[in-house]
């Protein structure tokens, strides 16, 4: 019976709550019937009859709001309370009843690509929500940056970046033109044995690829467009961040230096540089002077010409300044090569060409380079000369 007494007490207390607004307006008109009834409107009162008599308007206003009031006042009053009750009581009284999420939508046969962070419940209190879902990221969020942060050994790799990799390797796993691929740069050590394993569960085996130096894919960051100084001060940068910068800055310019122009000749004979030879170059005095003598055999063509067609010596008076001879064909004039007389038929829109396989204008700005390197290394030598074993710190070799 008690039971049944309790259960009666609850549905009562539930159906008010749940009626509240309704309850409120029929409380309020309750009131302000009753109110009015006992004290009316006071419409005998003389200031009144005046304001009646010569402004009915304003004495129909006031007829108006004392009605209004009577009936407001109630049901903002009864309101709040029924607010309180149903916050603190039928609320406290609910139990929630948590429907399970929805299936898991599989990887490879999801239809749009999109990522599952997680379970989403409410967003104020830590109690589950009636109707909870997936927590996901569309596929323009992916887009953008991302970043897990948390203590070491709170889960990130396990609870995020596994199950994270894996909803993006296995989407459309088995359509070659909308699967997802992705750049891994490996820290920990053994991420990227275990996103092999996940590639090979989704029957993508074959489009792992890994780069490092015991693969046959490798990186050379020095292979690309930066010119050579970019690519020392780079360098020397990540040499900086790696063991600090020292108190003297000139010896971090002069290594800077060294490292650029070893890059630079490099690039100007081989087309190519790797950071090993950058290395044993600089350490390797025997092989730097071998690597120049490659660069002078190459460049240092005594018979390097330039050659004009020999109409145009009658319409300009340019060629009047140099020395010219008739070619063998007698079409064409030649004289020895000069960078100023390359310069002022550049000036004076002159064809010409370089003769003695030197025609190729990459050619021609190789050696250019490839002299500037000697005029560095040239200038150091000067310099250690100058100054002295002793005082350079070090021997008169370049």
């Amino acid at each position: 019976m008690r039971r049944q007494t309790i259960n009666a007490e609850a549905i009562v207390r539930r159906v008010l709550v749940e009626y509240r607004f309704v309850i409120s307006l029929a409380l309020a008109a309750i009131v302000a019937a009753a109110g009015l009834r006992v004290w009316p409107f006071p419409s005998d009162h003389p200031l009144l009859d005046l304001i009646e008599a010569h402004r009915p308007t304003v004495y129909a206003g006031f007829l108006y709001a004392d009605v209004t009031v009577w009936f407001s006042t109630p049901f903002v009053l009864i309101s709040i309370i029924a607010s309180f009750a149903y916050i603190f009581v039928a609320r406290a009284d609910r139990a929630v009843r948590s429907l399970p999420l929805p299936p898991y939508p599989r990887p490879e046969e999801r239809s749009e690509l999109f990522l599952i962070l997680g379970e989403q419940h409410r967003r104020t209190s830590t109690l589950p929500a009636a109707e909870p879902r997936w927590l996901t990221i569309p596929e323009r969020g992916l887009y953008t940056g991302m970043v897990i942060v948390g203590a070491i050994g709170t889960g990130k790799t396990s609870a995020c970046m596994y199950p994270y990799v894996e909803q993006l390797v296995g989407y459309r796993a088995g359509d070659g033109d909308r699967k997802v691929g992705g750049l891994i740069l490996e820290v920990k050590g053994d991420f990227c044995s275990y996103v092999r394993q996940i590639l090979d569960r989704y029957g993508r085996g074959e489009d792992y690829i890994e780069v490092s130096l015991t693969s046959k894919y490798r990186y050379n960051p020095l292979h690309n467009d930066l010119d050579a100084y970019a690519l020392a001060y780079g360098i020397a940068t990540l040499m900086t961040n790696l063991f600090g910068r020292g108190k003297e800055p000139f010896w971090q310019q002069a290594s800077t230096n060294l490292v650029k122009f070893v890059i630079l000749l490099h690039q100007v004979l081989d087309d190519y540089v790797t950071l090993f030879q950058v290395y044993e170059h600089v350490i390797s005095l025997d092989k730097l002077r071998a690597k120049i003598a490659d660069g002078e055999r190459r460049f240092t063509i005594p018979n390097r010409r330039i050659v004009v067609d020999k109409r145009e010596h009658l319409f300009s008076d340019v060629l009047t300044v140099w020395i010219w001879h008739d070619d063998e064909d007698a079409r064409h004039t030649w004289t020895h090569w000069a960078r100023e007389i390359e310069e002022s038929l550049l000036s004076a829109k002159i064809p010409f060409k370089v003769d003695n396989g030197q025609t190729d204008s990459q050619e021609v700005e190789r050696a250019e380079r490839f002299a500037a390197v000697k005029r560095w290394l040239n200038d150091r030598r000067k310099r250690r000369r100058s100054q002295g074993p002793a005082a350079a710190g070090y021997s008169e070799e370049p």
